[in-house]
């Protein structure tokens, strides 16, 4: 009895730790449990949960896997704890990118408890990530019968409305969602980009705001010197301008830089620049007179000082811009280092003759939208037929890949050269032209001016719009969308004809 009481305080003392983001301590305490009774349910559930919650996920679905695996066994056990066991197995699964099993472990899960919202959540996502949105539609409305003014429920409906180019009705379920839980980030933020989407920047930038509230982010959320910047003049003040997401939202918001220099010449302005854009935008940053402070770390230096500070996904808001106002800098914005382009010309001009054609057909690698994203060089490969090309591969990474016969000879590949983006921009302003999905390479092109067709989901980013072949943000890209969610074809015979017209 002694020791039972002992071992259920200390469970009670691990719970405790865990429930107040002490995971360290409620891990120790977990282990210790372990050692002296290792199939105790409890300790092992914290335990999972705790290296869930830090992301170690293999350690994770080994101890969710072997609570399940026991409850399973015990003829006590109450179809609530199996399907809670499932869950947990399913959500580190699902977050370790084995999908297949997860979806397994989810159903497994509603098999037990059919009306559980925080697993038809989950397993509607799941689904509605692999492009299966009829399945993820049946999940919802289930979900809705059960309780049609839950905000989360709401929140997933308007997800998927948005994916199937309902905007409106997304656009509807969103307000509702936020009626029911007005700080909800997740609403706010995925109202404000169907609203850009739509055109509508006056409403749809003062809820992409909520961006760095979402749970997932809300703790990685840099903190900046100084006091917010509203938009106001500086005068001889110092703005402080952070970088955020990834290289492209980077290259294509950096315009704000010189904007703000144009609307305040004396002020002192220092961008937290992104290391692998640091060498292409020193040019930039002396014409405008900016200062740029490498990001080697995920918080600026705790003993940097400035006056104010702005996010730069965070300018179009604070400078008004609206959908009629987007800066529109000239082609090739964002000059090179005069070193550097000569060398790559002069390797593109020695190909043979032929339209010079660079090719990315994915993203980066890990993010979930490359489901839905990325293209396969197997789709591609009615382009690769097309006659007087020389294609030149800007895919990092896919060097020592296995390519479609089809391409093997055809697809000349010097990435392993690109040191880092200053390269990248090179070799992009050397060719005739750039075709890609949704990714870096499409900014990198159209910053320096390369003319670049992007091969556009159906589910479209916000700041390519809702419809049409062109983008204020780049005066020479031409998108090519998909007509239907996930259809390829129709959007690769199109690009076909065209190039073969073009060449």
């Amino acid at each position: 009895m002694e020791q039972q009481f002992t071992i259920n305080q200390a469970v009670q003392l691990a719970a405790d730790r865990l429930n107040s983001g002490r995971l360290d301590e409620a891990r120790g305490i977990a282990q210790a449990i372990l050692a002296a009774k290792p199939e105790q349910i409890s300790a092992l559930s914290i335990l999972g949960a705790s290296d869930y919650r830090q992301g170690r996920l293999a350690e994770a679905i080994q101890g969710f896997r072997r609570v399940h695996e026991i409850l399973q066994a015990n003829t006590g056990t109450t179809p609530e704890q199996l399907a809670q066991a499932a869950h947990n197995l399913a959500s580190a699964l699902d977050e370790h990118g084995e999908l297949a099993s997860a979806e397994a472990a989810y159903r497994d899960a509603l098999l037990h408890t059919p009306d559980a919202l925080a697993t038809l959540h989950q397993l509607t996502v799941l689904l509605r990530e692999q492009g299966r949105l009829d399945e993820a539609d049946d999940l919802i409305k289930h979900a809705l019968t059960l309780d049609p003014n839950n905000a989360e429920t709401l929140y997933h409906a308007g997800c998927l409305s948005q994916m199937r180019g309902f905007s409106d009705n997304a656009v509807s379920l969103f307000r509702k969602a936020l009626q029911r839980a007005p700080d909800y980030a997740e609403v706010h933020v995925n109202l404000g980009m169907t609203l850009l989407t739509q055109g509508d920047y006056q409403q749809g930038l003062p809820e992409y705001e909520w961006r760095w509230r979402a749970r997932s982010v809300k703790d990685a959320a840099p903190r900046l010197p100084g006091v917010p910047w509203d938009g106001q003049a500086l005068e001889k003040r110092h703005l402080f301008v952070g970088c955020e997401q990834g290289m492209g939202d980077n290259i294509q918001f950096c315009r704000y830089l010189a904007l703000a220099r144009e609307r305040n010449p004396e002020c002192a302005i220092t961008f937290w620049c992104p290391t692998p854009l640091l060498r292409w935008l020193q040019p930039f940053a002396k014409r405008w007179r900016i200062s740029l402070l490498p990001r080697d770390s995920a918080q600026p230096p705790a003993d940097y000082t400035a006056d104010s500070h702005v996010l730069v996904m965070s300018m179009p808001l604070v400078m008004g811009t609206t959908a009629a106002t987007i800066p529109r800098p000239p082609a090739g914005y964002l000059a090179l280092p005069t070193e550097v382009l000569p060398a790559w010309r002069a390797r593109t001009n020695a190909l043979p003759p032929g339209l010079r054609v660079g090719l990315c057909w994915r993203g980066a690698q890990g993010f979930r939208l490359k489901l839905r994203r990325d293209v396969s060089l197997e789709l591609l490969i009615p382009l690769a037929g097309i006659p007087d090309i020389q294609w030149v591969s800007l895919q990092k990474g896919a060097s020592n890949e296995p390519h479609p016969a089809a391409w093997k000879r055809k697809l000349l590949d010097w990435t392993d050269e690109l040191d880092d983006f200053t390269d990248t921009a090179a070799l992009v302003a050397s060719l005739d032209l750039v075709i890609c999905v949704d990714t870096s390479i499409a900014h990198v092109a159209g910053a320096v001016g390369t003319p670049v067709w992007l091969l556009n989901r159906f589910d479209t980013c916000w700041r390519w719009g809702k419809e049409g072949e062109t983008t204020p943000w780049y005066p020479g890209m031409h998108i090519f969308r998909q007509s239907e969610f996930g259809d390829w074809g129709g959007c690769l015979r199109r690009v076909k004809v065209e190039l073969a017209a073009l060449v």
